[in-house]
């Protein structure tokens, strides 16, 4: 959503397991899912589909899992473990 993507709708996509990130895209929305893959953390694989209901379709695949943790801008704002005063671990 911060990049202006609206999402219609999120869930599994069973079996789970796709192991490469896909975007999928209707015929003239191309350009929509190159955009959309330039922003994510791994190489994407794309394909053109004729039977799905919205426009650009993003599959995250076992792949993103490595690197979510770096693409994550707001996980820099979060401390996990903090020491206070002189104590230590």
């Amino acid at each position: 959503a911060s990049h202006g993507y609206q999402t219609a709708s999120v869930y599994n996509l069973k079996p789970y397991n796709k192991t490469v990130t896909q975007i999928e895209y209707r015929k003239g929305y191309e350009a929509q899912a190159l955009k959309l893959g330039s922003l994510l953390p791994v190489k994407v694989a794309y394909s053109e589909s004729s039977r799905m209901r919205g426009d650009v379709r993003l599959v995250l695949g076992h792949d993103i899992k490595q690197n979510m943790a770096s693409w994550t801008p707001w996980l820099n704002r979060i401390n996990l473990a903090q020491v206070s005063g002189s104590s230590s671990l």
